[in-house]
């Protein structure tokens, strides 16, 4: 009976003892005077994010309403009963501006058209039909590349035209990416 008491208090006193036991590289365990040092990495990756394009193009233009303005110095003959004189006419103005800003990050083409519509004796010219405008510069809002067109109107408007006001022609703008060849 001494000697089941000993082993089992020898089993007892063994298993209350602290064992440490180190893990290799490879999962094994070491003896217990081994001793294992194992290396802590860290990694920086290195990677090039590429900047998503976000086009942003502001365009503003003048009121494209063109008043034909006649004047007359006419003189009332009261033996014919005619009036004699010379009738002038002129434009309240003759051109309006069209303006496009680029607050893109990639460059853009503008491409601007006059369009005349019906038979109005009038024509209309662009001063910039065509321009390719930078990206914005990063903190630079205030300097962004932008394009000014001018719209001149010129003849005499004939009778087809009112005065509550007649379409005489569209501006078509577009503005596509730019394309380097």
């Amino acid at each position: 009976m001494k000697k089941l008491f000993a082993i089992s208090t020898a089993i007892a006193i063994a298993l209350s003892v602290g064992v440490t036991a180190f893990a290799d590289s490879g999962g094994e365990i070491l003896g217990v005077s081994d001793n294992q040092s194992i290396n802590v990495i860290a990694k920086c990756s290195k990677y090039i994010v590429e900047n998503q394009i976000v086009y942003s193009v502001d365009m503003k233009w003048d009121d494209m309403t063109f008043t034909w303005c006649e004047k007359s110095s006419r003189v009332w003959n009261p033996e014919k009963h005619t009036y004699s004189g010379k009738v002038t006419g002129s434009w309240d103005k003759n051109t309006a501006n069209i303006q496009v800003t680029n607050h893109s990050n990639a460059g853009v083409r503008v491409d601007f058209v006059y369009k005349p519509v019906g038979s109005t004796n009038l024509s209309g010219t662009l001063s910039v039909t065509e321009d390719t405008l930078t990206a914005g510069v990063e903190n630079d809002y205030e300097h962004a590349d932008k394009v000014t067109s001018r719209l001149t109107i010129s003849g005499k408007p004939n009778q087809t035209v009112s005065e509550t006001g007649t379409r005489i022609g569209t501006i078509t703008i577009t503005v596509s990416p730019e394309t380097s060849n």
